[in-house]
Parts: structure tokens; sequence; C-alpha cells
């Protein structure tokens, strides 16, 4: 017992390392109990709830010894943050994504067939899509930040092999198009960058006090559709869960949440319960979850994250034996949707998955980059043809809207993917 106290003693010790190339010093942390909580709100203030304090101490607390919490300075005055994460990433059979040509074949059929199990090491959110990874002062140009987190990066894979861990890639994740510019960067450092999947996002209208004004913004063939989930999903109970739910059926909703979760091509690390419930308990009302019931049996919930003014479609758990018949998912979306008037947020972020479905509710498609890399030199640079032939699914997009809406989405769409002149 005491060389386990004494380990986790030494494992959140205070790190610091220089970054003389761009004129900035890190301090790293294993424990967000040892962050200087004023510092860090210097540098990210209200910017991003995924980067609060509040948000942060939850993860720590339901994700023990799996995170690394850095703060940048220069002269001594912070100008960045960077959240790091170790975990485990896996994977499906990747042959849809990957176009297995030329010199390609060989390294993509070793990704398919070989264990679809990766240690990684995460600058990003695991359980989210944005940018919510790291985040720097204004005055810090792309190419310092990213200088910045390649080395940070390095440095903590150094730090892992010290307890016995090994990286098996590095990922930093997401980068939005107006943001891509810094995903190139990294580029000087030897990562690879690609596009992955597409966000999806939807825009609200000021307009819109009501369900029904969402409605009507709606052409007549896509208003039919969802009105036809409200009907099929009418005999489904729709309650908010407060702690004291949450705490009492934690084993109920790891269930529903696994059966979504285990249907996934590509996934990292699940999320805890006991990280759901600190997170309940820091965010308060900031955080909503929702369960539907058929006949007093939960078939599935949903947690809506309130981040400013965007509403993040968080989780979901489904019984996937009642959902067709009740259309449960599509159900979820309209109270996404629901929730989100209600909050009068402005827009909703809702993930990467059932792209198709989500813009016949009116969500559009966000490019999204990544960039990635192997810690070895040699086998970062044979992975070099996998990467660049990695692209994101092909789904049809839907164009739910009509009239001034529909110009508005349109105009939005472009705005997101940095198309405007």
């Amino acid at each position: 017992m005491e060389k386990m106290k004494a380990c986790l003693l030494e494992e959140r010790k205070v790190s610091r390392w220089g970054l003389r190339e761009v004129g900035l010093t890190y301090q790293a942390h294993r424990s967000f109990s040892l962050v200087n909580v004023q510092h860090w709100k210097a540098v990210v203030g209200d910017a991003n709830l995924f980067l609060s304090p509040s948000y942060l101490t939850a993860v720590d607390l339901g994700h023990p010894q799996s995170m690394t919490f850095i703060l940048f300075y220069r002269d001594d005055e912070p100008v960045g943050v960077g959240v790091f994460h170790e975990i485990c990433f896996i994977s499906g059979d990747l042959s849809s994504h990957v176009n297995t040509t030329g010199g390609v074949e060989i390294v993509g059929r070793t990704f398919k067939s070989a264990t679809s199990r990766y240690s990684m090491l995460v600058c990003g959110n695991p359980h989210c899509t944005g940018e919510h990874g790291y985040y720097f002062k204004a005055e810090i140009n792309a190419h310092v930040a990213m200088q910045a987190l390649c080395a940070a990066a390095n440095a903590l894979t150094v730090t892992m092999r010290t307890r016995k861990k090994r990286a098996m890639g590095i990922l930093i994740k997401d980068f939005y198009p107006n943001a891509f510019d810094q995903a190139d960067e990294l580029k000087k450092c030897g990562f690879h960058v690609f596009q992955v999947d597409n966000q999806n996002r939807m825009q609200l209208a000021d307009h819109w006090s009501l369900f029904d004004d969402y409605l009507n913004d709606l052409n007549t063939k896509f208003r039919t559709k969802v009105k036809a989930v409200l009907n099929k999903s009418t005999e489904l109970n729709i309650r908010e869960w407060h702690l004291e739910d949450m705490q009492k059926n934690a084993q109920l909703l790891q269930v529903l949440y696994r059966a979504v979760y285990d249907r996934a091509d590509f996934a990292m690390e699940p999320m805890s319960m006991e990280f759901l419930l600190h997170l309940k308990m820091q965010l308060k009302e900031r955080m909503l979850v929702q369960v539907f019931e058929l006949q007093q049996e939960v078939v599935g919930f949903q947690i809506g994250i309130f981040n400013g003014p965007e509403l993040e479609a968080f989780a979901v758990g489904i019984d996937y034996a009642q959902n067709q018949q009740h259309s449960i998912y599509g159900r979820m979306l309209v109270e996404f949707i629901q929730m989100a008037i209600n909050r009068k947020c402005r827009s909703i972020a809702f993930g990467r998955t059932a792209s198709e479905m989500k813009s016949t509710f009116g969500a559009f498609p966000v490019k999204m980059k990544v960039a990635a890399r192997h810690p070895g030199f040699f086998r970062n640079m044979m992975l070099t043809p996998f990467f660049r032939n990695v692209h994101p699914a092909d789904e049809p997009q839907r164009f739910p809207f009509k009239g001034e809406m529909a110009l508005r989405v349109e105009h939005e769409q472009k705005i997101w993917n940095n198309e405007i002149d």
C-alpha cells in the first residue's frame, strides 16, 4: 500500500520542460486538482465549457490517472492550455475508410486484421467532436501553438514509457475548416493530417420559440417525416432525470449506453457511469438527462450539455429491440431540437454518426480534420500511404427547409466550411 501511495505521489509531481524554439515553457499535471485554476481561467475564460475547470474536474475524477493537463507560459504569463488523454482506441474493419490500392494495400490489411485495440495519446475530447483539446490566447500564432502541442505530446510519450505504458499513436483532434492552417503546422513535426467524418451541425432560427415554429419552416415532405416520428413514438413517456435518479439507475444507463457504443466501427474508450455522475454534479443545470419510457420501462436516454449558446448532443443509450417500432432515436433528435429551442440555443452539435438521418431534421455537414502520428520515426514514415488514403464516409445530405430558412442554412453551411469569399 505504501509503495502504491508513493507511486501516485510521484505521478502527481509537476513536470516542466522548455520550448526555446518558440519562446514558451509549460507545466504538466497528472491531476487537475494540482493545476493553477486561476492561470487556467486566465487563458480559457468562458470560451469553451469542455475546457472549463468544472468539466475537467469531472473527467479527472471519473477517469483518474489517465489524463495530463498542461499550461503553457510565455515569460511566466499563462498563454495556452492543452488536455491529453491516455486511452484505448477500438476499431472494427477499416476497409470502408481506406482505399487499399497500390502500395497502401499491405498497410490497410494490417490495420484491418491486426488487434483492434490501440493505446493512444489524444489531445482532444474522446466523447464529442469539436476543438476541445487545446486553447491559446489570440496573440499566440498557429505555428507557436502547434509546435507547443507537438513538444508536449513528444514529452508525454516519453513519460508514459517510464510508467511502462506505450502509445501506439498520437492524435490531435478536431480541426474545423477555419483552423486547417493549424493542422498543417503539425506536418512540420511529423504529423499526418487527414479528413475524417463530418460533424453534423444544426443552426436554430431566432424566431423559433416553439417546436411548431421549427415545423413551419420545413417543406411539406420533411414536415411529414418529422410528424411520422412523433406518431410512431406516441407511447413513449419522456422524463428528466436528476442526479439521484442517475445514481439509482447507473447500471441500467450503462447497459443502454453500451448498446450504442458497441455498434460503432470506431470508438475510443467508453465513458464510465462514474464520470457521468461526476459530470452531473459539476455541471448541474448545464447538463440535461432525459429518459424514454415504454410502459414504465426505460428504453432509452440522452444527455444534452449546454456549451454557451450551443447544445452538445453528448450521449445516448437505446434499447434497439424497441427502436424501430417506436422510433426511439428519431424521437431523441426531436427532443434535442425541442431542448435547444427551450433554452434559446443558437446551434446544436450532433456529432458524426447517422448524418443522413440528422440532415432530414435540418443538420448540415461540416468538414473536420485530425492530425496523427506514430511516436517512432520509421513506423510513422511507413504509415504515410495509409493516412493519404483515409477518406471520410460519403453520406447524402437532405435539404428539409423552405424559403428564407433554406437560404440561411445554406449560408451557415458555407461559413462553417470556410467557403465564403
